[in-house]
């Protein structure tokens, strides 16, 4: 199971980090389909900010969705192994995880 987990979230990092929507070819059939609308609704929410505000924006949705990924992989190794995060660890980590810079870049 945990190698399912950790091969999942890397092909979604590599989906995300490469734009490659090539990765998706690796994923279970009932994950193409979730990813697939992942990679879509990140474009069309880039397209549509472009479209109305002038910025291009795609680079920070994909570094951010990659982060995101990245943070909840660390959660879930803390969590396998056992491993107690010091409180400056959790909270560098949490930033991330609660979804925080995509709220921040939305507004």
């Amino acid at each position: 199971m945990l190698t399912k987990v950790n091969s999942l979230i890397t092909t979604i990092n590599d989906l995300l980090t490469g734009w490659d929507i090539g990765a998706m070819e690796q994923l279970p059939e009932y994950m193409k389909i979730c990813s697939l609308a992942l990679y879509n609704s990140i474009n069309e929410m880039a397209y549509d900010v472009l479209k109305e505000q002038g910025f291009l924006i795609i680079s920070y949705f994909r570094k951010a969705w990659a982060d995101l990924c990245k943070s909840y992989l660390l959660e879930r190794k803390w969590y396998h192994h056992g491993y107690k995060p010091s409180l400056q660890e959790y909270i560098d980590n949490a930033w991330i995880s609660i979804s925080a810079p995509f709220c921040r870049s939305v507004n």
